[in-house]
Parts: C-alpha cells; sequence; structure tokens
C-alpha cells in the first residue's frame, strides 16, 4: 500500500509507468546481464565480478528468465493500452460517462494488478541476486510467472476491446473523423522536407509494420527513404504480386531504390472475414505490410477512398 500512497496523486496510467520505470532502474543491470552473459563478453565479465552463481546455473535458471520475460512484457502491453484509454481526448469522450465511466473500474483493477506482480518480480529477483533461495525454487517459481503473464494477456485483450468500444464512440458523431481527415488532408498537401510526418498520419508512431522479415517495425525504419504506398483490397491476385516482387528485387540494381508498404484498404468485418487470406498475401511480399487493421487510421482511408477515388 505504501507504494499506492506515494503513487496516489499521479493518473492511472503514470502510476503504472513509475513503477515499471523505478523497477526497471533497479534491477535493469541485473537483466542484462542475465540475458547478455552467454554472448556479450562485457556482460560475461560483469557477471563473473557481480554475479558468478549465475555462470554456473544458467540451464537451471533459464526457464525462470524467459518466464520473467514474458511476464514483464505482458505487464508492458497491458501498461500501454491502460496509457492510451487514459490519454482519450475528453472532448470525444468525458471521462464520466459511458464506455469511458465503465472502462475506468478496469484501469484500476489492471493497475493494482500491475503495481503488485512489479512487487513480486522485485522481490524474487532480489531473492535470486542476494542467493537467499535454492535455484529449483526459481524453477518452480516459474509456473507462475508463466501462469502471471497468461492472466495479463487475458486482461490486455479485455482492455483491447474496451480500447475499440471508447474509440468508436469517439467517432459516433463523426465530428473527430472529420477533424482527423481534414488535418491528414492538409498534411499530405502540404510540402514536407520529411517523409515521416506523413508516414506518422497514416500508421501512428506505434510498431505498426511488419518489415520484408515479418518482424515488427515503427515508421521511422521508413525515414527519409523513398516510400511507395501499394494500395489494394484482397482481391490482389498473386501474379501481380509476382511481377511487383522481380521489379522490386531489382530496384537497388537499377539504381532505383524505395520501399513498399502495401496498405489494404477493407472496411473491419471484410478484414475480420479475411484474416487468413490477408495473412496469406503477407507470407509471399517481400516488401512492408501492415501488422494489423488499426494500423492504417480511419482519416486516413476515408482520405484515399474519397480524394484518391479508390
Amino acid at each position: 500500500m505504501a507504494i499506492f500512497n506515494m503513487l496516489s496523486r499521479y493518473s492511472w496510467g503514470a502510476k503504472v509507468v513509475l513503477t515499471l520505470a523505478a523497477f526497471a532502474v533497479k534491477f535493469g543491470e541485473f537483466w542484462l546481464i542475465s540475458q547478455l552473459f552467454t554472448s556479450n563478453s562485457l556482460a560475461k565479465s560483469m557477471a563473473l565480478l557481480k554475479r558468478p552463481a549465475i555462470l554456473g546455473n544458467s540451464q537451471t535458471l533459464k526457464p525462470y528468465f524467459d518466464a520473467l520475460r514474458k511476464r514483464i512484457n505482458a505487464m508492458i502491453n497491458v501498461t500501454e493500452c491502460i496509457v492510451e484509454l487514459t490519454e482519450l481526448p475528453s472532448k470525444y469522450i468525458p471521462i464520466d460517462e459511458p464506455p469511458l465511466s465503465t472502462t475506468m473500474a478496469h484501469i484500476r483493477s489492471a493497475t493494482f494488478c500491475i503495481i503488485s506482480n512489479i512487487v513480486t518480480c522485485a522481490r524474487q529477483i532480489t531473492g535470486l541476486v542476494e542467493m537467499r533461495h535454492e535455484f529449483a525454487t526459481f524453477t518452480s517459481e516459474a509456473w507462475d510467472l508463466s501462469t502471471s503473464a497468461n492472466k495479463f494477456s487475458s486482461i490486455h485483450e479485455h482492455l483491447q476491446i474496451r480500447l475499440l468500444t471508447c474509440k468508436e464512440h469517439m467517432n459516433a458523431d463523426g465530428r473527430m473523423l472529420m477533424e482527423a481527415f481534414e488535418d491528414f488532408k492538409r498534411t499530405i498537401e502540404t510540402p514536407q522536407v520529411d517523409n515521416l510526418k506523413i508516414l506518422q498520419n497514416i500508421f501512428g508512431k506505434e510498431e505498426n509494420l511488419f518489415n520484408p522479415d515479418k518482424t515488427k517495425v515503427s515508421i521511422n525504419v521508413l525515414r527519409r527513404k523513398h516510400v511507395l504506398l501499394l494500395i489494394s483490397d484482397l482481391d490482389i491476385s498473386q501474379e501481380e504480386i509476382r511481377v511487383l516482387e522481380v521489379v522490386y528485387k531489382t530496384r537497388v540494381s537499377s539504381g532505383h531504390n524505395y520501399e513498399i508498404i502495401w496498405l489494404p484498404i477493407v472496411d473491419k468485418t471484410a478484414w475480420n472475414d479475411g484474416c487468413q487470406k490477408i495473412s496469406s498475401l503477407q507470407s509471399i511480399m517481400s516488401w512492408y505490410t501492415v501488422s494489423h487493421q488499426f494500423s492504417i487510421k480511419p482519416a486516413v482511408i476515408k482520405y484515399i477512398r474519397e480524394e484518391w477515388g479508390f
């Protein structure tokens, strides 16, 4: 309760961010050493000096570290969702009215759950650092960590649904969509010295893209590069993709270095129903593709349809 009292004046999003940050500051060095000492000579030297027990029990501790990493990543995902919910613009969705008012109870519950679990993680890592437990104990605790990670994944899915409901409510009267549409129109029709502002307007700043290796990346990787947008629905043929593939692979040798991003313009129902087809098309594309249905902002889809006649 001491932590909650210390953070009482902060918003729910700030509470979890500050707690995670404090956890990272306190245990960051230990975490880096434990993750990198097998592959990094500097980390191995630090482990020899500060954590010699880790070196001799790395295989025993591996399930524990894997489970701990999974749990922390799951908590970070929930935290990001909490922050996004608490930062929704009040002029479109008042905090004291549904659906956000009813969502606040879930935000509070998730916040308490995260902070409590961070305290548990801190206690377990402290025990490992100070060697207060047998290594077998940490192996058995790995199962509890994995269970907690699954719980946080479930919380994240639920909050994502709540977030979607709130966003749909915000767009119910069309005012927010029209403002975003006009803002995007001004941006794309104004000469830019850098492509990043336009790309962020299309995709946001999150990791909303798959790179050619099918790894999630943010739009920043395409900064100051020539980018072509491949706009289509789900009826794009494999033959068309193969033809473009040949051109794309010869772009460097031909002196035309650029990147391609596939923008599938489909409504939400079509995306959900055609999820398998989208994945199938993505698997044969060697360029950038969107990572999920919310990667492309609704105002951008509206602009593409109305201004570009798609």
